[in-house]
């Protein structure tokens, strides 16, 4: 897993890893639980019961502070997705190489999370729909944040520009197992991690092709269809 970039929202700079031992009450365990049983089998095959015993608590004592599976289900996406937006190392820029090594630890521990988050954006459902929005948005946000700083390249469609830097720092997610065939570690490892963070950068700072010719063509192509779209328009008056 790449360290994509500060201020991109699904970058280990990020995504908290673990709870604090404050955080380990009966309820929270509860949560933490059900993340990853939910991330490991889906919320429909994944029982109360089962949540209980990985908890160390009673069956109803989940019903008890939760009410149903269903909400339980809905207290874990939101605890996930806001994770995964949270904003703690949006202010670093240019992270040092200790804070980096740092987070490369984390990315282990991270796992269920990131697990859960490719079972959300798989499974049908509103929470699924909702955190792809919410990261095309925050992306869309922070590329046009880092323009303004001169720290990010112009595009001639931030929208679509944000969707596909999303869809590629989740391509992790949810193509997992195949990063690992390839890597031969887990991608949420700090080995697979570190494997993948030099060249996710070269490829977002320096780029792909060697020149300019591609880029021109297809400017030029497309420009020369959206003149003929509009003569034909035109004539249709």
């Amino acid at each position: 897993m790449g360290l994509v970039n500060a201020k991109c929202p699904y970058s280990l700079l990020n995504v908290q890893s673990a709870s604090g031992a404050s955080d380990l009450t009966g309820r929270a365990r509860i949560r933490d639980a059900a993340i990853e049983l939910f991330a490991a089998a889906g919320f429909d095959k994944t029982s109360v019961k089962a949540i209980a015993e990985a908890a160390g608590v009673s069956p109803g004592l989940v019903i008890h502070h939760y009410g149903s599976k269903d909400e339980l289900k809905r207290v874990c996406d939101e605890h996930v997705m806001a994770k995964l937006l949270d904003e703690r190392f949006a202010s670093v820029r240019a992270p040092s190489p200790d804070v980096v090594r740092a987070l490369l630890v984390e990315a282990a521990s991270a796992g269920a999370k990131f697990n859960y988050i490719a079972r959300l954006l798989v499974e049908p459902g509103k929470a699924g729909d909702e955190l792809f929005s919410r990261l095309v948005a925050r992306t869309e946000q922070n590329l046009s944040e880092g323009r303004e700083s001169g720290s990010i390249r112009p595009a001639s469609d931030p929208e679509a520009t944000a969707m596909l830097v999303t869809v590629f720092g989740l391509a992790q997610f949810m193509m997992r197992d195949r990063f690992a065939q390839v890597l031969g570690s887990d991608l949420f490892s700090a080995e697979g991690a570190a494997r993948l963070t030099v060249p996710t950068l070269e490829i977002l700072t320096e780029g792909l092709y060697a020149d300019t010719g591609l880029l021109e063509t297809a400017r030029n192509a497309l420009a020369g269809q959206s003149n003929t779209d509009s003569d034909e328009g035109e004539g249709d008056v």
